[in-house]
């Protein structure tokens, strides 16, 4: 045994030391269990559901009506269609351009979108690079446009994106997407930029639908931008956790930001049953005045009832407290 002095000075030093970084590995730990849960959860939430221009509905007991089921490759998801296929009954070819608009007026709202308004996530659980999408094109709307460009004469397009250094490279993908129900769409039900880069990424990522069904938001930043993502624990055990004010500093400087929400297993304190378990938003409005941070959901402006049955709003506006408790991360990436 060590007594004295020195062994006082070494343990008042140490201690407080070791504790919190046994308290930032256990916060690490958690964090990337709940990264694997959100996947889990977000596959389930997708496979759960079908969609129907832009809506979410339970398929549990079945498919009602005419609505395509969320997985109509019987949720196998080895299955899915490849996305070079040049024609099969999943897609459907087209001859004119897509719109590149990430602004469109749409007639429901009887207004013109804001970009991630202009998003409808259906069957593929790729919220996290949906999420990423809305968030860029929130702080630049001519992004996509900036980045897509179509080649009449071969009825393709060529996207650019990048690799981990940051370096260019183009991923030429044909104009056919999936039907409506399945790929993400535009509030008119037709495909829009988001589908043309959701097509991409999956053929970059290995050429089905199936390898972006699931993932992180700051590797879709990085691929979109070049731009190394931050990931923000938003765990009270972290000394540097974000603040309000740190969040709106980071949109006021041109920032895109998302958050993935809690998920329901284990320990976690979700509590708000109008957010969707283990899924990603957009950080559309943060307000450290009144305390209050406004979410938008990828599925839409019109949200739609999630597997528990409950509704879920298309944008969400929350207070501190409930933003922490619910949101389990950020991912921030510097856009303009």
């Amino acid at each position: 045994m060590w007594f004295g002095v020195d062994a006082t000075l070494f343990k008042d030093v140490t201690t407080p030391a070791m504790a919190n970084s046994l308290n930032q590995l256990a916060a690490l730990i958690d964090e990337r269990s709940d990264d694997l849960v959100r996947q889990a959860d977000e596959q389930d939430e997708c496979s759960s559901n079908s969609t129907s221009g832009g809506s979410f509905t339970d398929s549990g007991d079945g498919v009602p009506g005419d609505e395509v089921a969320a997985f109509p490759w019987d949720k196998k998801k080895d299955e899915m269609p490849h996305v070079s296929t040049d024609s099969d009954k999943w897609h459907e070819d087209r001859d004119a351009p897509v719109d590149l608009d990430t602004t469109p007026y749409d007639e429901g709202q009887g207004r013109d979108l804001s970009p991630v308004e202009s998003i409808r996530q259906h069957a593929i659980g790729d919220c996290w690079l949906l999420a990423a999408l809305g968030a860029i094109a929130e702080q630049d709307p001519n992004w996509p446009e900036d980045h897509i460009t179509y080649d009449a004469l071969t009825n393709t397009y060529k996207v650019t994106l990048y690799d981990k250094n940051g370096q260019p490279y183009e991923v030429t993908v044909e104009n056919s997407f999936l039907k409506e129900g399945n790929g993400v769409t535009g509030p008119n039900s037709q495909p829009n930029w988001a589908s043309i880069y959701e097509k991409a990424l999956a053929q970059d990522r290995g050429g089905s639908y199936s390898d972006i069904d699931g993932g992180h938001s700051e590797d879709a930043m990085q691929a979109i931008t070049g731009r190394k993502a931050d990931k923000l624990s938003l765990d009270p055990w972290f000394s540097d956790r974000p603040s309000l004010d740190d969040l709106d500093q980071r949109l006021s400087n041109g920032q895109a930001l998302t958050a993935g929400s809690e998920h329901t297993r284990f320990f976690d304190e979700k509590t708000d049953p109008n957010v969707v378990n283990g899924h990603a938003y957009v950080i559309t409005d943060v307000d450290p005045q009144n305390g209050t941070v406004t979410l938008a959901n990828p599925w839409g402006p019109d949200g739609g009832p999630g597997k528990d049955g409950n509704h879920k709003d298309g944008s969400i506006t929350m207070s501190a407290d409930d933003f922490y408790r619910n949101f389990d991360d950020v991912q921030a990436v510097q856009v303009n």
